[in-house]
């Protein structure tokens, strides 16, 4: 169940890498339904991602662990703090690579519907993204709405190591609110803050001693 909480909050973090102005400040939140009660006080993680131009910080926390990732035009670094484990890894942006293993990878169906619903003030449609990775034969279903009046930047920042949310990309405007199914859990992560203020550049310049560098595992 850890190394599923450890998947679970990578792909969180990965998923919402995103651009929308030139600068500013979003928050998600994501709830779980039905987890073991034993780990009942992890049902909740938040995420704080600030960008500026081309560099994107996130933070993502829950009560096990702290992830934060800086990118940075042609790569991206991970510091992930594990009870005092501390990881750090690099990837390079290979927009081609990533693009050709994806395709042979994962296979892609989206369904777009009429309803609608408004959040934050945005006007969402929703679409119905269903994935199946062909190594593992794994099928995962997203339910996303998502809003065409912010555009839509997520990408996979990490070559598809961590999970297919990279998928996320190819919806028309940016996702405000997915849900889907992992391992018998309901995720759901909804945004729940957006503005546009001045960010500094200090918060992308983050201290990575003592963090030790590890490599990506392979599908």
């Amino acid at each position: 169940m850890k190394k599923f909480f450890v998947s679970l909050l990578s792909v969180f973090y990965v998923s919402c890498l995103l651009y929308a102005q030139n600068e500013g400040t979003i928050k998600y939140r994501m709830n779980m339904e039905d987890v073991p009660e034993e780990y009942s006080s992890m049902a909740n993680m938040t995420m704080k991602i600030v960008w500026k131009g081309d560099k994107v910080y996130s933070e993502t926390v829950n009560p096990y662990m702290k992830v934060i990732s800086i990118e940075k035009p042609g790569e991206t670094i991970t510091l992930i703090d594990q009870g005092g484990r501390k990881m750090m890894f690099k990837s390079q942006d290979h927009k081609d690579d990533n693009n050709e293993q994806n395709n042979g990878n994962v296979d892609v169906n989206i369904e777009y519907t009429k309803e609608t619903k408004t959040i934050l003030g945005y006007v969402c449609k929703k679409a119905i993204i269903k994935t199946k990775e062909s190594k593992r034969n794994d099928t995962i279903e997203y339910v996303v709405w998502y809003t065409d009046k912010i555009p839509n930047k997520m990408k996979n920042s990490n070559n598809g190591n961590n999970g297919n949310i990279s998928e996320l990309s190819k919806i028309p405007g940016m996702p405000m609110e997915y849900s889907f199914d992992l391992q018998g859990i309901k995720v759901t992560v909804t945004v729940t803050d957006i503005n546009y203020d001045p960010v500094p550049d200090e918060i992308f310049n983050v201290s990575t001693d003592g963090y030790q560098e590890m490599q990506y595992p392979t599908r």
